[in-house]
């Protein structure tokens, strides 16, 4: 199997839908009780591609704000990440090409 097949499986159903509730049933997303996406975890799906900075504003999209928990691990991920992402408690970046180190991504 590919890369690319392995990908579209590991996210088969993260599909376009007009349901205002569809994306808290996306595999590795949870939600809360008001349909805000709280946690992303999309570890050995497996993906890869860089990474903007503009991910660091995932927040400031509308059923993000409440994200706690991203994982991201365990993918093929690169580029420099800087997560300012306030509410965000677990930030998972392990084993990716990242360019700097985990301390560096949150300011520590």
């Amino acid at each position: 199997m590919d890369a690319l097949a392995a990908e579209a499986e590991g996210l088969h159903d993260w599909k376009f839908s007009t349901s205002l509730s569809a994306h808290c049933f996306f595999s590795g997303v949870k939600c809360d009780h008001e349909l805000r996406v709280v946690a992303i975890n999309v570890s050995f799906v497996p993906l890869f591609g860089y990474l903007p900075p503009e991910i660091g504003q995932l927040d400031k999209l509308e059923n993000l704000t409440s994200l706690k928990l991203l994982d991201i691990s365990h993918n093929v991920f690169s580029g420099q990440i800087i997560l300012p992402m306030t509410k965000l408690e677990v930030l998972d970046v392990y084993d990716n090409n990242f360019r700097q180190h985990t301390g560096d991504l949150l300011g520590v």
